[in-house]
């Protein structure tokens, strides 16, 4: 069972939208403008009526209630049924209101679940953790799912405003890292806020969960999957080990050149560190010219390098890069990484040594 003062915030969550603000929605305004709203909620995704119904949908409301905006109306439509109606309200509906209108959508990896209770989120765009409140009829989630949603917190206690129906494998957990380090790129290179997941990179991660659960498939993809329309030739690929003679942070800054375009700290950022914060794991991909210009179009991956402790790992696709990467090694690490041996992977046991890196060291 749930715990009855976790519930008692979804009550009233849920008592002020279904008792109060859905009816203020209708009295307000027209269903023409309600479906004009859920057009631009879903982004030209087409789906089934009985589905996304833009009145039931539980994704629609709390965006619709509670961050859309327009033209004609600056603040979301909670805001208005706020400032119209503040002197009906408790003091604690009229909080709720106000932090549901800060609320905003993020992709999170369930890291620990305390059964009826609560789950420790890791916001993988954001890098931020949350203790969120569990309510009923979401105790199905594990560790290692990764949900899209919004989250509100009142009174020093979290809890989900709206959770998107369909959960993605933990297997994808890097595309939405990789999805948060292109945010920050596109935002100059500097560090996302709550403000720009509301604004105006909402559509674009949004945009990403509709291609999943645009694709039943993608929801199933395995790790081996993923890999295979990376390399639709399932090449036999190689693992090239190295023991290191220096401390992993001192390797990682003399590896940068291998990257082209990440700097230490982005490294770093998605690193793991033991309870000393003493760096005991890094990854990133490196990259190599294709031509003579160094442009960045013209790179392309050669590898995956993995540092964690005393060893350092390539992860590569061909045996040219074999080569070349013991070449990398010994210009950029000297007699610090000592070559070990080199293991060729058949395609399947290369996913699953992927996937243990990534799951279990990358963060």
């Amino acid at each position: 069972m749930t715990n009855d003062s976790n519930q008692d915030l979804y009550d009233m969550v849920d008592d002020l939208i279904d008792e109060k603000l859905l009816d203020f929605v209708e009295s307000r305004l027209s269903e023409e403008q309600i479906f004009q709203a859920f057009d631009e909620f879903s982004l030209g995704f087409e789906y089934a009526d009985d589905e996304f119904n833009p009145i039931s949908n539980f994704i629609f409301i709390p965006w619709h209630l509670f961050q859309h905006t327009s033209k004609t109306n600056k603040s979301p439509i909670a805001m208005t049924y706020l400032e119209k109606n503040r002197k009906k309200l408790t003091a604690d509906k009229q909080q709720i209101i106000e932090a549901a209108c800060q609320s905003y959508f993020s992709f999170y990896e369930v890291i620990e679940i305390e059964l009826g209770q609560q789950a420790k989120l890791k916001d993988l765009l954001l890098q931020t953790e949350h203790d969120v409140l569990l309510a009923t009829d979401i105790e199905s989630l594990k560790t290692q799912d990764i949900i899209y949603a919004s989250l509100l917190s009142h009174n020093n206690q979290t809890a989900f405003l709206s959770v998107g129906p369909y959960i993605v494998p933990g297997e994808c957990r890097l595309d939405f890292i990789e999805l948060g380090k292109g945010l920050v790129e596109e935002n100059n290179n500097k560090p996302l806020t709550t403000k720009e997941l509301r604004g105006e990179y909402a559509n674009d991660i949004r945009n990403v969960y509709f291609e999943y659960i645009d694709d039943d498939d993608e929801l199933d993809k395995t790790m081996r999957e993923i890999l295979k329309e990376m390399n639709p030739e399932e090449r036999d690929q190689y693992l090239v080990e190295f023991k290191l003679n220096t401390d992993p942070l001192t390797a990682v800054k003399s590896l940068l050149p291998l990257t082209v375009d990440m700097t230490e700290e982005e490294i770093l950022t998605d690193a793991e560190y033991d309870n000393t914060g003493r760096l005991v794991h890094a990854q990133f991909s490196w990259m190599e010219l294709l031509q003579n210009e160094p442009n960045e179009a013209d790179y392309e991956v050669a590898g995956i390098v993995a540092i964690e402790l005393d060893k350092l790992s390539i992860f590569i696709d061909s045996e040219d890069h074999v080569i070349l990467a013991k070449q990398r090694i010994q210009e950029l690490l000297n007699d610090q990484a000592i070559f070990q041996k080199t293991d060729i992977l058949p395609f399947k046991d290369l996913a699953k040594a992927l996937e243990k890196e990534f799951t279990n060291n990358g963060g």
